[in-house]
């Protein structure tokens, strides 16, 4: 089943605080659960609007993009 985008609104806009952040960095970022979870302060690159995935599916790092919107609250939380 896939949402639509208007569906994925509605979803996150029924959360807030770190749910939310959570939320929309799986469904921003296209990362899997545990890779949210395991995030780090240091994976996050707010000058190259990048994550570092470390230890994803097989092991491997990769590189997933920042989405602008997610910027401040990301920063805002990790204050």
């Amino acid at each position: 089943m896939v949402l639509s985008r208007g569906e994925v609104a509605r979803l996150l806009e029924q959360l807030d605080g770190m749910p939310h952040l959570m939320t929309a960095l799986l469904y921003g970022t296209g990362m899997r659960l545990m890779e949210c979870v395991r995030l780090r302060v240091q994976d996050v690159d707010f000058q190259y609007h990048q994550i570092v995935v470390r230890d994803g599916k097989g092991q491997k790092d990769r590189v997933v993009p920042l989405p602008k919107r997610l910027e401040q609250p990301l920063t805002a939380a990790i204050r």
